[in-house]
């Protein structure tokens, strides 16, 4: 037998059934006082209703009331765990009606209400979802970016970024940053960091974009940066040269290297001037990078050259030691014209090596014989023993040079490797110790400016090198001339010589280099082309004069210099097939050609030097060009 229930008693079960969810609910959540429905109008997000939350460990999907062991979806019927009654339990936002409700008589009840039990629907219910339980969390990674920006080319600009993760990340995040758009390159210090710093190498505007990424969702957030270009004004590069070491009677040349940034009207001017010395400084042009100085007195001086664009300036200075002048050769010292050529027969039957292309050279009264074509030895000729000895070898082909001494050193500045026709220019200085008998590789030979078959002097410790040819017997003659200083491995270049000219050898006389011989070889008329002109070049003037013309044409002579000549022996000839034996003096004072005796042994590109008070000749090709190498040994007593 059923009753009907009146209203009011009917709203105290419901109630009744409330109250028992929420006491549920407290129990399950391990409180031990009962929940209760914290709701107010208005902005309810975040905020639990408490009252609405189902109570059982299974309880299943959103907008279910369970106060049972087993609650089931809306609108079914949900059996209350006390006994002998049912109760239904409503969810917030659910209309239970067609839930039973049984009563503890066991009198079954149809609910006829369809309200909202224990929520506010008025305001905002974000954070509040269909039975209570919070949506659904949104894995995407929220990303933010600095604000737009400005900045010049030449900064640096940090990048603060940051990154928020809502809820558990689902994978290991990767971030990075990266340029979308922008007319140059932006590199980041590190472009995996939230925080890094970027720089920009052209202006523009850039777009830059911060990307971080939690499994398969990716944030990320865009940055515009104007870079600006500004260009701050540089000084001027000033280098006034290496130092220098000059005598009294002699013009200085002076060359200053500047650069400039164009800034700010792309003018440059500069200037000479003397900061610290003994004497008066005359220079040639102050104003000019390449001039002279001449000097009042001997000492130590520094130069200054001074460059300015208008608005900065930058100076470099050069020190400079002026000597006393060197002594003035006497006529008498010239060598006896009567005097004849000897042959040298050794103490112990000792010889030199039989080659061509060489050269020789004197060091502590001792003769050096060394290169040719092919690998040759070190020869040394001692004429208080009168006996030479082998030094060895350099391991690798020495050819048309001209050797000095520098320093207990011996230089050879502008050989030639193989091979015929288009030899290869060593690119290195090579430089024998007589005291260790071992080579080494001196300073580089500027690229621009390699050749063979050059003249080479030394000269108040700078070693000049005239002339020469940049591809060996295939054209490539030159007029360069250079100046090397190995005191500080500088090079300098110097007014080129009036006349091309390769197979030769210069000679100092005084503070006069003189280059007299040769020819402009270029195969396959290679012994044709003779050069007959003389260029002498003045280091107290810094300028080029031309001697009398050689009286007979030759090529591969072997020169030496004593008093006021240049002595050329032998040589070879651009018809015939010998060598020449003849020898020839130049006098530079008189500007005139004298004739000494002739050679026991006719030959060209052999070695000579004077050693012991006598010109000594050794080795050579006894016909033009190569095959009839000799080891004949001859000398000329200067006296």
């Amino acid at each position: 037998m059923s009753h009907k229930i009146a209203p009011d008693t009917k709203l105290c079960n419901l109630l009744a059934a409330f109250l028992t969810a929420v006491v549920l609910t407290a129990c399950s959540s391990g409180s031990s006082t009962p929940a209760t429905s914290e709701i107010t109008d208005g902005d309810s997000e975040g905020v639990t209703d408490n009252a609405a939350s189902g109570t059982d460990a299974e309880s299943a999907d959103e907008g279910l009331s369970g106060t049972g062991a087993e609650s089931t979806d809306e609108g079914s019927s949900d059996t209350n765990g006390s006994e002998g009654s049912t109760g239904g339990g409503t969810t917030a936002g659910t209309n239970d009606t067609g839930n039973v409700d049984s009563a503890p008589s066991g009198n079954a009840d149809a609910n006829p209400m369809d309200a909202d039990a224990g929520m506010d629907t008025d305001g905002d219910t974000s954070g509040v979802t269909n039975g209570g339980l919070p949506q659904e969390v949104d894995p995407t990674p929220i990303v933010r970016v600095p604000a737009d920006t400005q900045i010049l080319i030449t900064d640096e600009l940090s990048l603060n970024g940051s990154i928020t993760f809502t809820g558990m990340p689902i994978d290991i995040p990767v971030t990075q940053w990266v340029k979308l758009s922008g007319p140059g390159n932006a590199v980041f210090s590190d472009e995996n960091a939230a925080n890094t710093t970027v720089t920009f190498d052209e202006a523009g505007t850039y777009v830059l974009e911060l990307t971080a990424s939690n499994g398969e969702f990716i944030g990320s957030d865009q940055i515009t940066i104007v870079v600006t270009a500004v260009t701050v004004n540089q000084p001027p590069v000033v280098d006034a040269g290496g130092d220098e070491s000059v005598t009294i009677d002699q013009v200085l040349t002076l060359s200053a290297q500047i650069s400039d940034d164009g800034l700010p009207a792309n003018t440059l001017s500069g200037t000479w001037s003397k900061e610290v010395g003994p004497g008066d400084v005359t220079f040639g042009e102050l104003s000019d990078t390449n001039t002279t100085a001449s000097f009042s007195a001997t000492g130590k001086y520094e130069l200054q050259y001074t460059a300015t664009d208008g608005e900065l300036s930058t100076s470099d200075e050069l020190a400079v030691e002026v000597l006393n002048a060197e002594p003035v050769s006497n006529p008498e010292d010239n060598v006896n014209a009567s005097n004849q050529w000897q042959t040298v027969n050794t103490a112990n039957g000792s010889k030199p090596q039989a080659r061509h292309e060489s050269a020789a050279v004197t060091y502590q009264n001792k003769l050096y014989l060394m290169g040719g074509r092919g690998i040759r030895q070190v020869n040394r000729y001692d004429p208080s023993a009168n006996s030479w000895e082998n030094l060895g070898s350099p391991g690798f082909e020495l050819s048309h040079f001209q050797p000095v001494v520098y320093g207990g050193k011996i230089y050879v500045i502008g050989s030639l490797d193989c091979c015929f026709p288009s030899e290869t220019v060593i690119p290195d200085i090579q430089i024998f110790d007589p005291s260790t008998k071992r080579w080494s590789k001196g300073a580089s030979i500027p690229q621009n400016r390699r050749r063979g078959s050059a003249g080479v002097v030394l000269h108040n410790n700078k070693i000049y090198i005239v002339g020469g040819s940049t591809n060996g017997h295939d054209g490539g003659m030159v007029s360069w001339f250079d100046e090397y200083n190995p005191a500080n491995n500088t090079w300098k270049t110097l007014p080129d010589a009036p006349t091309k000219r390769d197979h030769f050898s210069a000679a100092m006389v005084g503070n006069k280099l003189v280059a007299a011989g040769g020819r402009q070889t270029d195969h396959p008329a290679t012994f044709k082309n003779l050069v007959s002109s003389i260029d002498i070049y003045d280091f107290g003037t810094g300028e080029w004069t031309s001697g009398v013309n050689i009286p007979t044409q030759r090529a591969g002579a072997m020169t030496v210099s004593h008093g006021d000549e240049v002595i050329l022996i032998g040589g070879e000839k651009d018809t015939g097939i010998q060598s020449l034996s003849s020898v020839l003096a130049y006098n530079v004072k008189t500007n005139s050609w004298r004739t000494l005796n002739s050679l026991n042994t006719e030959r060209h590109s052999g070695g000579a030097a004077i050693v012991d008070g006598a010109i000594h000749v050794v080795s050579g090709n006894v016909t033009t060009g190569g095959g009839n190498e000799t080891q004949a040994h001859e000398k000329l007593n200067l006296d």
